[in-house]
């Protein structure tokens, strides 16, 4: 009889190891499936931030172009009226001097 509980008990002893290992080897995939989910929730985020960083930086860049034909625009506009004034001023005091 004790060479039977021997043997049960070694097949106890390597069940136990077994299940214990299995259990580890569980707990490392679950361990990894979290880290490994994590870091993909991280990384997208931080590219979904970058990505709207630079769309921010297109529009500001976007706005400030406009601005500035706009500027060079009514300049432009201004001259030229000044420049209309001029010569209609010109063209008037000769006129006038005949």
């Amino acid at each position: 009889m004790s060479d039977a509980t021997t043997t049960q008990q070694q097949y106890r002893e390597q069940f136990t190891a077994a299940g214990q290992a299995t259990q580890e080897a569980f707990q490392a995939a679950n361990e990894v499936a979290l880290a490994t989910a994590e870091w993909t929730l991280r990384t997208t985020e931080q590219g979904l931030r970058f990505s709207q960083d630079l769309r921010n930086q297109n529009d500001r860049i976007a706005q400030d172009a406009f601005a500035t034909y706009r500027r060079c625009y009514e300049d432009g506009l201004r001259n030229w009226q000044g420049y209309v004034q001029s010569v209609t001023g010109i063209m008037n005091r000769s006129l006038d001097r005949r």
